[in-house]
Parts: C-alpha cells; sequence; structure tokens
C-alpha cells in the first residue's frame, strides 16, 4: 500500500531559527471554487486565476470573491523532528496501481515534493 497527499499544499520557509515556525504550509486549492492558486513573488500573493481571488503569504483573502465572503487558503500543522520538516495533511491510501482506496486520513507525514510514501496504518 502507498500513500500521497490527498490535496496540493504549497510550503514556504519564513524564517531561519529552526523551529516549524520558520515555515508555513497552505492549501493550494482556492476555497471559492476548487482552482487552483499559485505564487505571485512580484506581488507577495497567492493568486487565483479562476476569478481574480488573491491571498496574502498567511492565507488569508484579500480580493476577489474568497475576500467577500471570508474565505481563506487553509493552513496545515507543522512540526519539525529530526531535522526533517513534517506536515500534518490528508493522506489517502493507494493501491499498487496508484488508485484511491479510502477516504483521505490525517496523520502526520514528512511529504518531500510530491513522492510517494509507501507505509501504513
Amino acid at each position: 500500500m502507498w500513500l500521497r497527499a490527498a490535496k496540493k499544499i504549497a510550503v514556504a520557509r519564513r524564517g531561519s531559527s529552526g523551529t516549524a515556525s520558520d515555515f508555513i504550509a497552505l492549501s493550494s486549492t482556492c476555497p471559492h471554487l476548487g482552482c487552483q492558486v499559485h505564487w505571485e513573488a512580484s506581488h507577495s500573493r497567492f493568486f487565483c486565476p479562476c476569478h481574480n481571488g488573491a491571498f496574502n503569504p498567511e492565507g488569508k483573502a484579500i480580493a476577489g470573491p474568497p475576500a467577500e465572503a471570508g474565505q481563506s487558503l487553509s493552513a496545515y500543522p507543522l512540526k519539525i523532528e529530526g531535522g526533517v520538516l513534517f506536515i500534518e495533511a490528508p493522506l489517502e491510501r493507494l493501491d499498487n496501481q496508484g488508485r484511491s482506496l479510502a477516504p483521505p486520513e490525517m496523520p502526520y507525514a514528512g511529504i518531500k515534493s510530491g513522492r510517494f510514501l509507501q507505509g501504513g496504518r
């Protein structure tokens, strides 16, 4: 069995103290209609091209329909153990062909850039 992140997550480094607070992990899915947001460094914001939604670096909506509705990007808890950043994020179980087996769970997992994690619960 394999596990993978059930959601696309944007992780950004904000500091260099060596603690989890140096990072932020946000959903990269706009809460308005589910489109994918992307980071615009020139404007220091996450932007959703579907309806011009914009979010500040902490994920709070600052423009477009998400701001009007008071919606923000979901944030995920973080911890560091043994120098590895762990994200508490929904994981989905996959069979050997990569097909989803069950609804997402919320265990901590060291997620590295889209790689699959082997294991089970």
